[in-house]
């Protein structure tokens, strides 16, 4: 694999360009993909306790990149599919985690039947859409069952929060 700088395709970009940009950007990572390196997230333990309470059969992570968390839940024993727009990105979740079901989509188009899924995750996701999250909170809306659980974080990437150091934990 090798490190591409590619900049991030504005608002006129073709979807190629979107495929592209996000080919590279999971072609040049790096990071670890072990369970012990998702348990270091702030949002694990948060996580794992509602996963443990609700007990879903069947949960999807939106946006899976290299399937770390698909993985990390699966050798704690849920039912973990992935889906990301990265052919590259799922290529790489399917060597991480062969015993899940991966599959390379736009998340505002998810080829699944309707509330399929009990819970989704979505972690760092939403907010990567230009035209802002409306379009695939309304596919999530459509593909969880009705009483399911949608768990989305989005990072708090201001100023404030990078030079304070009380803020950082938060």
């Amino acid at each position: 694999m090798r490190k591409v700088s590619v900049s991030k395709p504005n608002s006129s970009d073709s979807l190629n360009d979107y495929q592209n940009y996000w080919n590279n950007n999971w072609d040049s990572d790096k990071k670890d993909v072990s369970l012990e390196r998702i348990k270091r997230e702030e949002y694990f333990e948060n996580l794992l306790s509602l996963l443990e309470q609700y007990k879903p059969k069947r949960i999807l992570e939106a946006g899976c990149g290299k399937g770390q968390w698909v993985k990390g839940l699966h050798q704690l024993g849920f039912n973990v599919d992935g889906a990301d727009f990265s052919s590259v990105a799922i290529e790489i979740a399917q060597s991480n985690c062969k015993e899940a079901h991966f599959v390379q989509c736009d998340l505002r188009n998810i080829p699944v039947e309707s509330h399929y899924y009990d819970f989704i995750l979505s972690l760092g996701v939403i907010e990567h859409f230009e035209e802002g999250p409306k379009g695939v909170l309304r596919e999530h809306a459509r593909i969880l069952r009705k009483g399911g659980i949608m768990f989305a974080h989005v990072p708090l990437l201001n100023l404030n929060r990078r030079i304070n150091p009380l803020w950082r934990n938060l």
